[in-house]
């Protein structure tokens, strides 16, 4: 919920205005960060009997977490905020959701930030990496809290996963 990661700052905060966004329209909504005391605890159980789980600060307690107790905690699959695009690093987390058979989402936030072309070339890369991570969706969301672009994709994206994973 932070601001940055490993930091309790919510100053400006992109996931405020996500949280905002989803509780306006009916969403019981949870908040983990283990820097942020107002969110802090077990993520396990805060993440028990929830539709989704939404990953929007990188911080170090979030690398080490154990996907295969999140995944049984969760009645939906993760999404993975992944900015501007996958990096090396994100490949290593990508390969540990795959052999955890937990599905995820990936999203390219603060769109806004990357001209139109780039952000094309963004998505093209992103989708054509993720070809290779049996447990992601396939498509790739592009989003703005900013704008609000692609946030109606999203809703509907939360809202699919859901319904997948009732099924």
């Amino acid at each position: 919920y932070g601001y940055r990661e490993s930091s309790g700052d919510t100053r400006n905060t992109p996931s405020e205005i996500l949280v905002t966004h989803l509780r306006e329209r009916g969403a019981d909504v949870v908040v983990h960060d283990p820097w942020v005391q107002a969110h802090t605890g077990d993520v396990y159980a805060r993440a028990r009997g929830a539709h989704a789980a939404i990953v929007m600060v990188a911080h170090d307690e979030y690398r080490t977490i154990d996907l295969k107790q999140l995944k049984q905690a969760l009645i939906a699959p993760i999404l993975v905020d992944a900015r501007h695009g996958l990096k090396p690093a994100d490949d290593a987390v990508l390969r540990t959701l795959d052999k955890a058979a937990v599905n995820y989402q990936l999203v390219l936030t603060k769109a806004d930030q990357v001209k139109p072309a780039d952000l094309d070339a963004r998505i093209v890369a992103t989708t054509a990496a993720l070809a290779k991570h049996p447990a992601a969706f396939p498509e790739v969301l592009a989003t703005s809290s900013h704008t609000g672009a692609g946030m109606p994709e999203l809703r509907a994206a939360i809202a699919r996963l859901c319904v997948e994973r009732a099924s």
